[in-house]
């Protein structure tokens, strides 16, 4: 994986997530440190913080222009269920 050296944020990417040691692909969007990124996995759509040697470079066309996994939803409840209940 090559590492990217100056990382523009809306730049789609390859980022490293903490949790399983995985790359993933991912946009950039916030710097909020000198060294630190805010990424949104793109199949996933969770964001997580990387450092910036856990950014790299896509390189395939193919994996860059795939379509997103990850699709935004919401759930209308019932009138009266609290969103937070069990129930929900």
């Amino acid at each position: 994986m090559k590492l990217i050296l100056d990382p523009k944020l809306k730049s789609r990417v390859m980022a490293k997530y903490a949790v399983d040691n995985r790359w993933y692909r991912a946009k950039i969007i916030s710097r909020p440190s000198d060294d630190k990124f805010l990424v949104r996995f793109i199949d996933y759509g969770n964001k997580a913080e990387v450092s910036s040697s856990d950014l790299g470079s896509i390189f395939d066309k193919w994996v860059m222009d795939a379509p997103k996994l990850a699709k935004r939803c919401t759930f209308n409840l019932p009138p009266g269920l609290d969103p937070l209940s069990m129930r929900a």
